[in-house]
């Protein structure tokens, strides 16, 4: 017998209070049910499960598939919706590759911004540039972190000097680096972003089921980060 599978989509009504879901047939488009509930709140999956005449159903599919990480071959990015501000800090699980040094994030203004230059990795805040020799970072996939205070690569804590000027300025964005602003070609694992130690952003790599959408879902707000450049992100596998 022919199996039927079921996903779920959401879609944001009346402001931020409520949240209409929808339960809809994958296999030609029908919304099977449709409930209401308050933002940030659980809803009931409708009963008794649906039935399609010549199919068996098997259950409930959620409405993206997770992935190791998802790559960029230079003209792809995630805008963040994140301002650059004293007061975010985050932390990015990514691919390195010492034949292409590349940067992970940076907003309009290079206050935050963590990139490649120099024969060093380097972020920068509004007096203070942090600094590791790129020698010092092996090929493969490491994390950084960044707060007003501190530069970290896996727990290797970075040296600082003085810097001048206030730089923070714009949205943050991965997969662009400072100081050129240039697309970068990398995989990103996952990317985290607090707002004086609050998290606000937890990015996983995913596909969109419902039109194979590859981009960022955000785990906070339950929000889809798709690609703001051009091309498509290339899909790591499947977790």
């Amino acid at each position: 017998m022919k199996k039927l599978l079921i996903f779920i989509s959401a879609m944001f009504v009346g402001g931020a209070y409520a949240t209409t879901v929808n339960i809809d047939w994958l296999m030609d488009g029908q919304t099977y049910a449709q409930t209401t509930c308050e933002t940030g709140g659980n809803f009931s999956l409708p009963s008794p499960t649906p039935t399609k005449y010549g199919y068996h159903f098997v259950g409930w599919s959620p409405s993206y598939t997770f992935l190791e990480y998802i790559e960029s071959t230079g003209t792809q990015y995630i805008d963040t919706g994140i301002v650059c501000a004293s007061d975010v800090s985050y932390e990015i699980k990514a691919y390195f590759d010492s034949a292409n040094p590349q940067g992970l994030i940076r907003g309009s203004e290079s206050g935050g911004s963590f990139g490649y230059e120099s024969g060093q990795y380097r972020a920068w805040k509004a007096t203070e540039l942090f600094f590791i020799p790129a020698n010092r970072i092996t090929d493969g996939v490491h994390t950084v972190k960044y707060t007003i205070d501190s530069l970290s690569i896996d727990g290797v804590v970075a040296s600082a000097m003085s810097d001048t000027g206030n730089r923070f300025a714009g949205n943050f964005m991965l997969f662009r680096a400072w100081p050129t602003n240039v697309f970068v070609s990398t995989k990103i694992y996952e990317a985290t972003m607090f707002v004086s130690g609050v998290k606000i952003r937890n990015l996983v790599p995913a596909k969109r089921n419902i039109d194979n959408a590859i981009g960022m879902y955000d785990s906070v707000t339950g929000t889809f980060f798709g690609n703001a450049g051009t091309g498509t992100f290339i899909a790591g596998p499947e977790k």
